[in-house]
């Protein structure tokens, strides 16, 4: 049965996993910490925890229905330093929560497991771990096209020592960096939260390192985004990452409020200065001393109240209405806001020293739309919190599911896509997300909607040629000269444009 293995000169191949765990050991924390900049007293905890987890991360969880393959396969691991741990699909169960397997390796053979019920006890029982796949080729490509984004890599048989080798190797890397990530994180208080949702590409990287970085230094953020790409979500992340994370969080929807209404909840006023509420009332910017106060949408907030907003940024002084007496407090800003405020200063529409004391620290969520690689990752993650919230197995998404959901728009953006997750996960059944169960919202994905509303209106000028420049390279594939051909300007415009709204790698 040795025929398992192509003959190739691949007989020699070494034993060097305990030098590639020195390796990616020393490289992924010294990755790690390459952005972190607080000198974090606990690294030294982080290096011994992951020290002992390197001793014994090479286990590797074989799952073989074939008696001859299965010998084969476990004498060849374990002549190459790995141990080895037998399985059968139906024992999965037995393994939930498991985190000292480095990888799995199925050889699916005899087993007539369908590509839904794979992915299902993998997304239940061993999420975390990485897997690598092996089957006949005639079959490969059934699974590869359903389970390409949940299987660490694919084998076809017969295969080559040194292949099969190599995709163990890659996997542990994935499991290793995994772990160090997760304990550095761990040993520098962050909270588990902010990773609990995630995505994967380089734009949502470039945000979780803003507020990293943020969370810990002093004075005003600013989140700016169309309504429903999570800015709401991204607070939760800055107030709970940071010391004032014990305190107050206190949320002020700048739109919704009468400007006198709005003035008291903000800073308070004295007994009788207001005839609806004759009482004394301590303001927001008050209560949340030591926390943190959100003003979402401060682009609605009236001019006058601009004002001393712009002047409590100055002195962190609150006086209530109606009084002569200031009192210094230690509140933390974080404002939101769906437009351009430079453009809306331009126009007169917003404070102008405001607007500069606001953005120093300023985190840009982009739209779903322009985002579209993290489709996945967040679908996910809205499955595993429906799942958890509703103490429910957990579902599995479809290939032609979530094919469906990247063609889609997401106009409503994040808030859209939670609500297309959590009526799937309803409506689905045998715990697996089909097509039909994805269900857009009808207000947004009426075609008449489509029809004769763009979803421009509020946008600036510049938003609207970015959205342009974005879906005309998107419709023809990248090709930057057929787009210049339909927008008709020249391909050195789009080039410039490019550089101008900062396109680069999105793309």
């Amino acid at each position: 049965m040795d025929s398992f293995f192509t003959q190739t000169d691949d007989q020699s191949v070494g034993t060097q996993i305990p030098q590639m765990q020195r390796h990616l050991s020393h490289h992924a924390s010294s990755e790690l910490l390459k952005h972190q900049s607080g000198g974090f007293q606990q690294v030294n905890t982080f290096q011994a925890e992951s020290n002992s987890i390197l001793e014994d991360f090479n286990t590797v969880l074989l799952v073989c229905e074939e008696n001859s393959v299965k010998t084969v396969l476990k004498q060849f691991l374990e002549k190459e330093n790995f141990k080895v741990v037998e399985a059968t699909f139906d024992v999965f169960q037995n393994f939930a929560g498991n985190e000292t397997f480095a990888a799995v390796l199925i050889d699916l053979g005899m087993n007539s497991i369908s590509p839904e019920m794979l992915i299902m006890l993998l997304n239940r029982y061993l999420p975390e771990v990485p897997c690598i796949l092996m089957d006949e080729a005639g079959r490969i490509q059934e699974h590869k096209n359903f389970c390409s984004n949940q299987v660490f890599s694919y084998m076809t048989k017969p295969c080559s020592r040194s292949d099969l080798l190599h995709n163990l190797r890659m996997a542990i890397q994935n499991s290793l960096l995994r772990h160090e990530n997760k304990l550095l994180r761990q040993s520098i208080g962050f909270p588990a939260e902010m990773f609990g949702f995630f995505g994967l590409s380089a734009q949502y990287e470039m945000i979780c390192k803003k507020i990293l970085t943020y969370t810990r230094l002093d004075g005003p953020i600013l989140l700016m985004g169309e309504n429903g790409v999570g800015k709401g979500m991204f607070l939760q992340h800055i107030h709970l990452g940071g010391p004032r994370a014990k305190h107050p969080l206190i949320i002020v929807p700048c739109d919704f409020h009468p400007i006198n209404g709005l003035e008291s909840l903000l800073f308070g006023h004295v007994r009788n200065t207001i005839p609806e509420q004759p009482q004394e009332r301590m303001g927001v910017l008050e209560i949340a001393n030591q926390g943190t106060v959100y003003l979402n949408k401060i682009n609605e907030l009236p001019m006058q109240l601009q004002e001393r907003i712009c002047q409590f940024l100055k002195d962190s002084l609150v006086r209530k209405t109606g009084s002569t007496v200031s009192k210094l407090v230690n509140t933390r800003i974080v404002a939101s806001t769906t437009i351009d405020l430079a453009s809306a200063c331009l126009h007169g529409h917003f404070h102008e020293d405001l607007y500069y004391r606001l953005n120093s620290m300023i985190i840009h969520i982009p739209p779903l739309r322009e985002n579209m690689e993290d489709i996945t990752a967040y679908a996910k993650s809205f499955i595993a919190k429906y799942a958890q919230n509703n103490r429910t197995s957990l579902p599995v998404l479809s290939h032609a599911a979530l094919c469906k959901l990247q063609k889609y728009s997401w106009p409503g953006n994040m808030r859209e896509l939670r609500n297309v997750i959590y009526r799937a996960c309803v409506k689905t059944k045998d715990s697996i997300i089909t097509e039909e169960d994805i269900v857009f919202d009808t207000v947004t994905h009426d075609p008449k909607n489509h029809e004769n509303f763009l979803g421009l209106a509020g946008m600036t000028m510049a938003e609207i040629e970015r959205r342009a420049i974005i879906e005309t390279i998107q419709s023809c594939n990248g090709n930057r000269a057929e787009s210049a051909r339909i927008l008709g300007v020249s391909e050195k415009t789009i080039y410039n444009k490019f550089k101008q709204f900062k396109l680069k790698g999105t793309l």
